[in-house]
């Protein structure tokens, strides 16, 4: 089991992944957009709200935990 989380704990709003237990903590995105709202669909994938390319949009990819 995992938990997705926004943060700017990079300097911008990235999408952020850790297992349950709070080890593993890894940065899915980098893009310098805002990312927003992170949760996991029925597949496991991370989907969240970002306005790249000046649209906000739904994005989704499938997190690898460390």
């Amino acid at each position: 089991m995992a938990i997705v989380f926004a943060s700017d704990q990079s300097g911008n709003k990235d999408i952020w992944v850790m297992k349950s237990d709070g080890s593993g903590i890894t940065q899915l995105t980098t893009n310098p957009s805002v990312d927003i709202k992170p949760t996991f669909d029925e597949e496991n994938h991370a989907v969240f709200i970002s306005n790249r390319g000046m649209m906000r949009g739904i994005w989704s990819l499938v997190p690898k935990l460390n």
